[in-house]
């Protein structure tokens, strides 16, 4: 099976301003039933965002996925997504005190028919978490949603 190269991006608009989020992805098949993926991605941020020390920059994200999916049957699907990224800028932290953080995602995906997948998602955020004033907290996010393809 030969690997592929998959171009691609995301355009994301908040109160903010907008993020683009353009990347390319290398894909590999090992087996009919097991894939695996390698993804860097660039969020580009065109707007100013205030650091832990009050002051303004325009900060972005690298990083990088690692995808590894097992089909195990022409409906169910899992997946694990191992993420790290980091601040451009040094000028910022993630919660867990450092300018990087890790996340890791496990997905079962139901494939209802060739344009529509909703699925359940668990993800560990590393130690991002922050509440009342601490920080480097274990944060865990539970996810449901759906994919259309067109």
């Amino acid at each position: 099976m030969e690997p592929s190269l998959q171009p691609g991006g995301i355009l994301h608009w908040s109160s903010k301003g907008t993020q683009l989020r353009p990347y390319f992805r290398i894909n590999y098949k090992i087996t009919p039933d097991l894939s695996t993926s390698l993804r860097y991605r660039y969020d580009y941020n065109d707007y100013e965002t205030t650091n832990d020390n009050g002051e303004y920059h325009r900060d972005s994200v690298n990083r990088l996925d690692l995808y590894l999916r097992y089909k195990i049957n022409n409906t169910w699907s899992v997946q694990y997504q191992g993420t790290v990224y980091k601040h451009a800028s040094d000028q910022y932290e993630y919660k867990n005190g450092k300018t990087w953080s890790t996340e890791n995602a496990f997905t079962l995906r139901y494939k209802w028919n060739d344009w529509f997948s909703p699925y359940i998602e668990y993800d560990y955020l590393d130690k991002q978490g922050y509440y009342d004033g601490e920080g480097n907290i274990p944060e865990s996010r539970y996810r449901i949603g759906m994919t259309f393809t067109l």
